[in-house]
């Protein structure tokens, strides 16, 4: 099916090919690897789930009591570096094993429990943290990661914010967008996210000085 070619012959050529009725939205569920077809976007029938960063790295969906802050020094002359000298508009052929990134003392790692049953997650991710800086200035970055059975850490989807002019030491929420997807973490498999403060080069390093980049 070349939806092009169908639009054009329908709008222009006036071909009753069906294009006009056929459904709006057509994705693809990775690990499911199947294309599906929905009356809109995000589908009517997903529900909003909420998972949370609980102590001693954890995620589930209970919300965690008080506990201690996580921590971490970031250092803009070592930032993290998963994107640097690859094709960011060909990222899905540069898609490597995240572990050694997971181990850099810069990265928050936060790894629910093994799952029981497939999980899909099709539709918007948006991630909410609530952090303070020692800093003017920084960002904060979320990555959401699938966990195979023998610990291979596969990219889902990510995201940044910047903080700009905050006061240090100040905990304030940050909405940080993740943006959309469509994919299936398989029964054995795990949840993961990574909190950190730098995607380098994709992204600009933030200095933390508050000065204008560059």
């Amino acid at each position: 099916w070349d939806a092009t070619q169908a639009f054009f012959d329908h709008y222009l050529m006036g071909l009753d090919n069906g294009f006009e009725r056929r459904s709006p939205v057509e994705i693809f569920v990775m690990s499911d690897n199947t294309w599906r077809f929905e009356a809109g976007w995000p589908p009517a029938r997903a529900v909003d789930t909420a998972f949370y960063l609980q102590g001693d790295s954890g995620l589930g969906t209970a919300l965690a009591g008080d506990e201690a802050p996580d921590s971490f020094v970031y250092d803009p002359a070592n930032p993290v570096t998963d994107t640097l000298d690859s094709d960011i508009w060909a990222a899905i052929a540069s898609l490597a094993d995240r572990r050694a990134i997971e181990q850099r003392d810069d990265v928050l790692v936060y790894s629910s429990a093994v799952l029981d049953d497939d999980i899909e997650i099709t539709g918007l991710i948006t991630a909410e943290l609530h952090a303070a800086s020692s800093a003017v200035d920084t960002d904060f970055t979320v990555t959401l990661v699938d966990v195979f059975e023998d610990g291979y850490a596969h990219l889902i989807q990510h995201g940044i914010v910047r903080t700009s002019a905050i006061e240090p030491g100040r905990v304030q929420a940050y909405s940080i967008d993740l943006w959309s997807t469509s994919h299936v973490i398989k029964r054995g498999h795990r949840i993961r996210v990574e909190v950190s403060s730098s995607r380098f080069n994709e992204f600009d390093r933030n200095l933390n000085s508050g000065d204008p980049q560059g």
